[in-house]
C-alpha cells in the first residue's frame, strides 16, 4: 500500500515537472503568434480606422483575438512539446527517466492530455464564443469607419433569409432604411416576388414600405393551348398592390444584422457560424449549391483545426527528441511544421472548394499525412517501452 502512494506521489511530481517544462512556451507562443496574427488582420485596415478613439479601437482588435487563439494553439503546443520535451532528451532526463522503469508514454501523457485539452477546448471556442465575436468584429469595424452598421455592404447583392432572397440597391445611412428592395422566393416552378420602393430591417424580419407583389407560375408555360389569354392569365395568378403606400408588409424570418454584415458584407472578416449552425447548413435546403458547399467547408475547417491539436503533437513529440537540441532549432522546427501544416489545409481546401477533391478529403488532408509521419517516426525511429 506504502509503494502504491508512493508511486503516486512520483508520477503526480513527474507531470508537474513536465508541464513546468511546456506550460511556459506555450503561453509564450499563444501570445506571440496571437499576436502577429493579429497585427497581420490590423496592419490593413489601419489606415481607415486612425483617429477612432482608442480604447474603441482596442475594443475591436479584442474581437479578432478568439479566431485568431483557435488557429494558433496548435502552433503553440508544437513549440510547447519541442522545447519541453527536447530539453529532457538533452539534458539526458528522459534517459534517466526510462532507467527508472518509466515509460516514455507515461512521461508524456501529460502533453497528450494538454493535446486533448486544447482539442475541446478549440471546439468549444468555435461553437460559443468566436461566433459572436466574429460578428463584434466586423459590425465594430463598419461602426469605426462608416460610422454605421455596415448594412451598406450588403447593397447589391442576393442576401439569403430563410425562405427568401432580397436585394437592395442602396441604403440612406441616417435612417437605415433600404432603397429599391426586391425579395423572392422559389417554391419549384413558381417564383414569388416583391418589389418595394423602401424597407427597413426589424428584429422580426423585413418590413417593406410601397411594395407590390406578384406570383408567376412558370408550370403553365408547359401546357398546350390555343388560348392565348389563358396562358398569361394562369402564368401571373396573383398581383397584389395596396391602395396606400403608406401600408407596410412584414416577411417574418430569423435573421441577425450583425450576422448578416459578417458573412456577405465582403470585407474579409471571418464567418460568424458556429459549428452547429454549419451542421445545420448541411440540410437547408433553401440554400443554393455555392452557400451549401461553403457551409461544408467551413465545417470540416473548424473540426480538422481542432483535431490537429493532437496531429501535431504526434509529429512534434519525436521530433523533438532528434532535433529538439535548442531554443532556436525547437522555435524553427515549430514553424516549419505549422506552416506545413497550414499550406497542406489551405491546398485542401481551394481543391474542396473548386470541386477538385471532396470535401472531407481536402479538409483532412493535412491531418492525415503530419499524423502518419508522426506515428512512422514514433512506431519505426524509436523502440520507446
Amino acid at each position: 500500500m506504502i509503494g502504491i502512494v508512493f508511486e503516486m506521489q512520483a508520477f503526480r511530481l513527474l507531470d508537474k515537472y513536465v508541464l513546468r517544462l511546456i506550460l511556459p512556451p506555450f503561453c509564450f507562443g499563444l501570445v506571440l503568434f496571437s499576436g502577429l496574427a493579429v497585427l497581420t488582420g490590423v496592419l490593413p485596415r489601419l489606415q481607415w480606422v486612425v483617429g477612432t478613439p482608442v480604447l474603441e479601437m482596442f475594443g475591436w482588435f479584442a474581437t479578432l483575438l478568439p479566431s485568431i487563439v483557435v488557429q494558433t494553439i496548435p502552433a503553440s503546443l508544437v513549440l510547447a512539446v519541442l522545447l519541453g520535451v527536447g530539453r529532457l532528451a538533452t539534458d539526458n532526463e528522459l534517459l534517466a527517466v526510462q532507467a527508472g522503469g518509466i515509460s516514455f508514454w507515461r512521461l508524456v501523457l501529460i502533453s497528450l492530455l494538454l493535446a486533448v485539452a486544447c482539442t475541446f477546448s478549440s471546439v468549444a471556442l468555435n461553437e460559443w464564443v468566436v461566433p459572436r465575436a466574429n460578428k463584434a468584429s466586423a459590425t465594430n469595424y463598419w461602426t469605426l469607419t462608416g460610422g454605421g452598421s455596415g448594412l451598406f455592404r450588403l447593397a447589391r447583392q442576393n442576401i439569403p433569409i430563410g425562405e427568401f432572397s432580397f436585394h437592395f440597391d442602396s441604403i440612406d445611412r441616417g435612417s437605415q432604411m433600404l432603397k429599391e428592395v426586391r425579395v423572392e422566393r422559389w417554391d419549384g416552378q413558381q417564383l414569388t416576388i416583391v418589389f418595394a420602393s423602401k424597407a427597413r430591417l426589424e428584429e422580426a424580419g423585413l418590413r417593406l414600405f410601397d411594395y407590390k407583389a406578384i406570383i408567376v407560375d412558370f408550370s403553365v408555360l408547359e401546357k398546350t393551348t390555343d388560348d392565348p389569354q389563358s396562358v398569361i392569365r394562369d402564368l401571373i395568378p396573383a398581383y397584389n398592390r395596396p391602395e396606400s403606400s403608406d401600408q407596410s408588409l412584414l416577411l417574418t424570418a430569423e435573421m441577425d444584422l450583425d450576422d448578416l454584415v459578417s458573412r456577405f458584407g465582403r470585407g474579409g472578416f471571418e464567418d460568424s457560424r458556429s459549428i452547429s449552425e454549419l451542421r445545420g447548413s448541411l440540410f437547408d435546403n433553401n440554400l443554393n449549391y455555392n452557400e451549401k458547399r461553403r457551409a461544408i467547408v467551413l465545417f470540416h475547417r473548424k473540426l480538422a483545426e481542432a483535431v490537429a491539436n493532437f496531429t501535431l503533437l504526434l509529429v512534434a513529440l519525436p521530433l523533438s527528441i532528434l532535433y529538439g537540441r535548442s531554443r532556436s532549432v525547437g522555435f524553427g522546427l515549430s514553424l516549419v511544421l505549422i506552416i506545413s501544416w497550414y499550406l497542406l489545409l489551405t491546398l485542401g481546401q481551394l481543391l474542396s472548394q473548386t470541386g477538385v477533391l471532396p470535401v472531407w478529403v481536402g479538409l483532412w488532408f493535412g491531418n492525415t499525412v503530419l499524423g502518419a509521419i508522426g506515428l512512422y517516426l514514433l512506431g519505426t525511429r524509436f523502440s520507446f517501452r
